[in-house]
């Protein structure tokens, strides 16, 4: 008798005899869920990996660099990278490696921010907290929501920041002497300036303590920095030792013998720090980063201080002015409450913070700030990063119209593209300095253009004087008796057009049409005290004929520069399609090479013009408050291409004028220095900070 066959059973699947796409999708399933609360390192993939050794091998980062890529775009913001960086750097690998990274300083600053014991003991190496601070710093600047997030749920930045502006900053200032401005103090004053928000501001106990530290980077305008280079140089990066030719403190058209680097009355770097100099000022120029350093090859160990890594290689770049940050942080703690009208009660914290819960619970305020980002408990469950991104993309970061500071978003990173590129590009004015596939420095077109409110500070005259003497510098410097005048502007900017693209716009133009004016003298905002503007108007543009002394046909046409009517970010109703046209692709303004023009020096010619004038300050700022731009003031500037810094000489009176540098900061501060504008500008001036916020719309003016 035949026996039965025997039923044959088919083999067990086991995860090890998965194809590796498969595995890779449910590793990714499990990294990126939304089930569980999606902060920190992806945690579920650890036990997956821990099943089997082929498991372990083929989603290895070594084996399966794409699927860590992956995770890094679920966990991290990957848009403004895309802007910002070539796609050599954004690999697969590359930005595997980056997660790594990341979460080897997100996690070292949670553990660092809940105890002291580490800091005092020095057992948290200088190199670490350096690599955690510019770490921090670059993730803000490219959040779109999900790095914010990151920072603030998972790493406790804020408590992080704290211990470092408790443990070290206030130690430094605590000696005789004016605070260094070093790396890590910039990094650090800007991460407390980013993670700003006005309830904040509004919960903070004492802001005596952060005003205090930093009052002499606010303050001390003789010591630290305010641009990338010296502001009376014009035309950046300067291209060799013998091509500087001085200019005199009066004549705005020198012809003299060409100087060398150390030589230029105007192009100056090194300082003397005690005794203060009264000439030779201008402080040192930042100093990169990383340049050329080889990256590591361990993906677990981070780079020493002598070096950055950042995607896989070395990133070339210098930390922010620390000045900038200082006014910042000083301004929106000065300004977190109406002016004190006499005759009125004095506001408090506690109205405002109920009447912001009556914003948030009964109007549906949501603000891209970090106290709200979090308290975003609950919510990451149900909507997970996607939602949050979603959440907070375009709100921006909630502050009455008296706080003449824009305080910055976590949710849009497009405000910070030109900071960004100012800081990878604009350290050595020597040679351009960019990563090859690296974006130029862009000016947006439309940044400066429409109505600015803001406040100057005014040192007493003679405690200046006598801090820049050298007595008791710092002392000195936080018992200064200081006012804050308000100042109201209209601003609108005008671009250079080559002459074959401005005769087929359809404008009629009564003169000749040549190149670009040359700069001139920096005590002028490099315009000649001999240019003429006149505004002219076409059927389809407007904009300025410009020229130099008296109209000469003869001696070539004037330069034609178009006037912006456009939006905040530029479009393309800013000005007209053939202007556009005739742009480059990016937007940095560099002239282009044209017949018409052939007799002109790029490098010294002015591409862009400001002109403005002081406007009726808004309802909530009392008349009677002073401002040194009354009624009738009129403003025309300069920007330089090289780094965007603003040139402006405001004239008060016929008599007077006053000189404002400064750099547009995220997508909504006017923020530098003034300086009285009768000193030489080799010499130490009368001077003080300002910080100007683009008007809120709808704000009306007291007439």
């Amino acid at each position: 008798m035949a026996s039965l066959p025997s039923s044959s059973s088919s083999p067990a699947i086991t995860l090890a005899s998965l194809p590796p796409d498969v595995l890779t999708h449910v590793a990714l399933c499990l990294a990126t869920s939304t089930d569980s609360n999606p902060l920190g390192p992806p945690k579920h993939l650890v036990p997956f990996l821990s099943t089997s050794k082929t498991v372990n091998d083929t989603l290895s980062y070594k084996m399966n660099p794409f699927l860590y890529a992956e995770i890094f775009r679920y966990q991290f913001d990957i848009r403004s990278l895309r802007r910002r960086l070539p796609s050599s750097r954004l690999t697969a690998p590359n930005l595997g490696a980056e997660l790594q990274r990341r979460w080897i300083c997100l996690k070292r600053i949670q553990r660092q921010g809940k105890s002291t014991a580490d800091w005092r003991s020095r057992t948290y190496p200088d190199h670490e907290i350096k690599e955690d601070l510019m770490t921090a710093f670059l993730m803000l600047l490219e959040s779109d929501g999900r790095n914010a997030i990151q920072l603030i749920r998972y790493a406790q930045l804020h408590s992080w920041i704290n211990q470092y502006c408790q443990l070290r900053l206030t130690k430094i200032h605590r000696e005789p002497s004016m605070p260094a401005e070093t790396d890590e103090a910039s990094l650090a004053m800007w991460i407390a300036w980013l993670l700003t928000d006005y309830r904040g501001l509004l919960l903070e106990g004492d802001s005596r303590s952060l005003n205090w530290i930093c009052t002499p980077y606010m303050l001390g305008t003789f010591f630290y920095k305010n641009s990338f280079a010296p502001w009376t140089t014009f035309s950046l990066p300067v291209p060799s030792a013998n091509s500087i030719r001085p200019v005199s403190p009066t004549s705005a058209s020198p012809d003299a013998a060409p100087l060398t680097q150390n030589t230029s009355p105007f192009f100056v770097y090194d300082t003397t720090p005690a005794p203060l100099p009264l000439v030779n000022s201008n402080p040192p120029a930042p100093q990169p980063r990383a340049r050329g350093r080889t990256a590591t090859s361990s993906l677990h160990h981070p780079q020493t201080a002598a070096g950055f890594t950042y995607f896989g290689s070395p990133l070339a770049i210098t930390a922010p002015l620390i000045s900038h940050a200082a006014t910042l942080l000083y301004f929106s703690r000065m300004q977190k409450l109406p002016f004190n009208v006499p005759g009125q009660p004095v506001q408090t914290p506690q109205e405002h913070l109920t009447f912001l819960d009556h914003l948030e619970r009964n109007k549906g305020l949501v603000y891209s700030g970090s106290t709200f980002v979090a308290k975003l408990d609950a919510t990451l469950n149900n909507i997970g990063l996607e939602g949050v991104e979603e959440l907070l993309r375009g709100k921006r970061n909630f502050a009455p119209d008296y706080v003449h500071v824009k305080l910055p978003s976590l949710a849009r990173s497009e405000g910070w593209d030109d900071h960004f590129a100012r800081l990878t590009g604009c350290w050595n004015p020597f040679e351009m300095v960019k990563e090859l596939g690296m974006p130029k420095f862009a000016w947006t077109r439309g940044c400066l253009s429409g109505d600015w409110d803001g406040r100057f500070v005014l040192p007493d005259m003679d405690t200046y004087r006598n801090i820049m003497n050298g007595a008791n510098p710092l002392n000195t410097l936080e018992e200064s008796f200081v006012l804050q005048d308000p100042q109201s502007w209209h601003i609108e900017e005008h671009y250079y057009v080559k002459p074959s693209t401005a005769r087929t716009s359809g404008s009629p133009f009564a003169r000749p049409l040549g190149p670009p004016v040359r700069a001139g003298h920096p005590i002028n905002a490099f315009i000649r005290p001999q240019t003429r503007l006149e505004h002219v108007r076409g059927a389809n543009t407007e904009g300025l004929e410009v020229w130099e002394g008296r109209y000469d046909p003869a001696h070539g046409g004037v330069a034609f520069y178009e006037t912006w009517r456009g939006g905040m970010q530029g479009n393309d109703v800013g000005l007209s399609q053939t202007t556009l046209d005739s742009m480059d692709r990016d937007v940095s303004m560099d002239l282009d090479d044209d017949d018409d023009s052939e007799e002109a020096d790029e490098e010294d010619c002015i591409s862009i013009i400001i002109t403005g004038a002081s406007i009726p300050r808004p309802y909530y700022i009392p008349e009677t408050l002073p401002t040194m731009m009354g009624p009738g003031s009129t403003i025309r500037g300069t920007v330089r291409k090289w780094d965007g810094l603003v040139t402006l000489v405001a004239s008060p009176s016929l008599t007077q004028t006053w000189i404002w540098r400064g750099y547009l900061v995220g997508d909504g501060n006017f923020v530098g220095r003034w300086r009285e504008g009768s000193m030489d500008v080799r010499r130490n001036a009368y001077e003080g900070v300002f910080a100007m916020r683009r008007r809120v719309a709808g704000t009306s003016h007291t007439n």
